[in-house]
């Protein structure tokens, strides 16, 4: 196996194929077998929420995550596995490079052994935010040039470079509510357009809050919004709400307020 690079924020290490079991300092990694599922353990388990679990069975190359109770540790890992899906790139052509996004082509060798091209748009990652406030949910109306009108949707922003996510959520809650939060959980990080966006969003429930003064870019303008969740669910009806981040953000606090009451 090689010698791991760092452990910590992109901390990274391969795999050999077919093997089951290795350690990091701290950490344990054990497959089920090589398409089924990647666990990682660490040896101080009261420090994480949970064991994360990955499946792998269509990966060839997978970067894993782990969410810790003060920090959101990226361990970026590649495991080359046999998969007859696998594209394997040939050549990269760099397109477009622009203050939030970049622009690349690339030529990939396909199953078949034909090649074909996949334009790829390449993103910082970015943090959004569930803030409820007395049974309301906070939300931000900003004009998206991208729709073309106006778009209720939670907090937000892209993070910055080397920007620890959790923090990055504190960052977006306060400058565009202008709320601080005690308390801050991650949920969920998903992927907002696999088919040619390496873009991610990690998504935080914020709870504890305390009002304070927004602090907005140069180029921002916002109104911020207090939402029952009759209220959101009815926004989205009207599509007022279209963006999957924030139709997320309801669907979690519908199935967890119907948790809470069955407790």
């Amino acid at each position: 196996m090689d010698h791991v690079n760092n452990l910590g924020s992109g901390a990274s290490f391969f795999l050999p194929l077919g093997e089951k079991h290795f350690d990091l300092p701290g950490f344990t990694l054990k497959m089920d077998g090589i398409h089924s599922n990647v666990a990682f353990h660490h040896d101080k388990a009261p420090l994480f929420r949970r064991v994360l679990y990955i499946n792998t069975i269509c990966s060839g190359w997978t970067s894993y995550a782990l969410g810790w109770d003060k920090k959101f540790i990226n361990l970026m890992g590649w495991m080359k596995m046999t998969n007859k899906l696998n594209e394997i790139t040939v050549s990269t052509e760099h397109i477009f490079a622009g203050k939030v996004i970049s622009l690349q082509v690339d030529t990939v060798e396909l199953p078949d052994g034909s090649t074909g091209k996949r334009e790829i748009v390449k993103h910082p990652g970015a943090v959004a935010v569930v803030a409820i406030r007395d049974g309301r949910l906070l939300l931000v109306d900003q004009f998206r040039q991208a729709m073309g009108r106006c778009e209720l949707e939670i907090p937000a922003g892209k993070l910055e470079k080397g920007e620890d996510p959790m923090e990055a959520a504190r960052r977006e809650l306060q400058e565009e509510t202008g709320y601080t939060c005690g308390k801050i959980t991650h949920l969920h990080s998903f992927y907002t357009s696999p088919g040619f966006a390496d873009e991610i969003i990690h998504l935080y429930l914020a709870e504890e809050l305390t009002a304070g003064e927004m602090a907005l870019d140069d180029d921002e303008f916002i109104e911020v919004y207090e939402a029952t969740l009759e209220e959101t669910q009815r926004y989205i009806s009207e599509g007022r709400i279209a963006d999957a981040k924030t139709i997320l953000a309801a669907y979690y606090w519908q199935l967890h307020l119907a948790t809470k009451h069955q407790a």
